[in-house]
Parts: C-alpha cells; structure tokens; sequence
C-alpha cells in the first residue's frame, strides 16, 4: 500500500486549546494532510485554537461547525463535512485516522496499515487507553515544572486504565459509506463491520 495512502486524519477539537498544540506534534509525525472539524464556542478559545491550528503546515483545512451546520446539533456524523472535503481533495482508496484533539497517537500507524488488506479489512481498531495523572508523579511535576512540560505527553502522564476501550479508529474510504450528521458514538461511516482489533497499538 503506497505511503500516500497512510497520511490523512480527521480531527475533531472542542474547547481542547491546553492540549491541542501536544496532540498535533504527536500527529504530524505520521499525519501530513490533516483537517479538522471546530467545535469550540468561547471566541477567546477559538482564536487560540485557530493560532495553534494555523502553526501547522500539515493542517490543510479547518472548519467551524456553527459555519457549516449551522443551528444543527453537533454530533459524531459531522465527520462526514471532513469526509466530503477529504474526497473533494484527494479522491478515494485512502486509509483515513480519526481522533479528537485530547487524544495522542506517538506510534507510526503506518506499518499497522500496511500489513491489512483494505479489501478484507477497511477498518481497523485499536485500543483508547485513558490516561489519568497519578499521586506518584507529583514530585516530578513540582520539581522542575519547565523540564516536565518540555516531555512527552507518554513520558509526562504515565498511568493509562489499561486495557483500554477497543474503538474503530481507521477506516479505508472507497466512497460507498458515508456518516449520517444527526447520528453519534460513531467513529466511521455507517454500514462498516467492527474490523480486527490491534495489540500493541492504542491511543492515550
């Protein structure tokens, strides 16, 4: 499966502007063509989240939700205006990631993707490990607060509820299954059947 195929995510950021700039350096390792759905109501919020948004060479399109759906509720479906975008773009027979913006990959998807028929698997799950901050790394943070911040979010929050929660996180997009805006808890398009789960791979 070429590389090209390995580098598109859809984000959804809401209120996230504290983590959003942490989430996007982790991302932009493996991720190059990214857009983004804006959910964030405070306007001071919103411009810091566009300020971060707008760092990233690798952030090609950014909408509002408020823009595009207008009085709509928001909910899971809205991917699909990143998904319309994403096909308008770059076309189809892609693998697509998808995560919120207090969500961390610092692993390479790529070779997980690679080894997967898109065919017999369009999508894949992973495991959503929520990490949580742990009396036992107060010392860390209140010794050298500038030294803690500058590491990793991995290496900064080290205790994770595993096993995690398995979710669809990566889906092939053939055209053929789209969201529905009203619907949510869904991470892919309706009509995709729950594809294999992948140990050793999980978002924080």
């Amino acid at each position: 499966v070429p590389d090209a195929f390995h580098d598109l995510l859809a984000t959804l950021v809401r209120d996230e502007d504290d983590v959003l700039g942490d989430m996007m350096r982790c991302a932009v390792q493996w991720f190059d063509r990214i857009l983004v759905l804006d959910g964030t109501d405070d306007e001071a919020r919103h411009r810091r989240t566009s300020d971060i948004l707008s760092s990233f060479p690798e952030v090609v399109y950014v909408a509002r939700d408020a823009d595009v759906l207008g009085d709509r509720p928001t909910r899971d479906g809205a991917r699909q205006i990143l998904l319309d975008e994403a096909r308008r773009r770059y076309g189809t027979e892609q693998w697509i990631g998808v995560l919120h913006a207090d969500e961390f990959m610092d692993q390479d998807p790529r070779p997980m993707l690679a080894a997967h028929n898109p065919l017999l698997d369009p999508t894949i799950r992973i495991r959503l490990v929520h990490a949580f901050l742990h009396t036992d790394d107060e010392a860390s943070w209140r010794s050298d607060p500038d030294a803690y911040m500058s590491l990793s979010i991995r290496d900064r929050v080290s205790h994770v509820m595993w096993p995690g929660v398995p979710e669809t996180r990566f889906f092939f997009d053939r055209g053929l299954r789209d969201y529905p805006l009203a619907h949510h808890s869904k991470t892919v398009p309706i009509s995709f059947r729950a594809g294999p789960l992948v140990d050793g791979f999980s978002v924080v």
